[in-house]
């Protein structure tokens, strides 16, 4: 029901919605691509056991859901 209200709403307002799997986004690092369940240190902190980046989990998912989503548009 929820995705239905806002493809509705984004459709209204001349937007588009991109469905993307979130799995493993939280754990792959944004810079480098490694994914490694090592590099959730805790429920908020990432540090990348490949190249060290760190930053708050839940931004680091953030970014790679929008790179994901960048790329369903780009195939399109």
């Amino acid at each position: 029901m929820f995705f239905n209200q806002l493809e509705y709403k984004q459709n209204w307002l001349g937007g588009l919605v991109i469905k993307v799997d979130p799995k493993h986004t939280s754990q792959t690092c944004p810079c480098c691509n490694f994914k490694h369940k090592d590099n959730r240190q805790t429920q908020s902190e990432f540090v990348c056991i490949e190249c060290g980046y760190s930053e708050n989990a839940d931004y680091v998912a953030s970014l790679n859901i929008r790179t994901r989503g960048q790329m369903e548009l780009a195939n399109c």
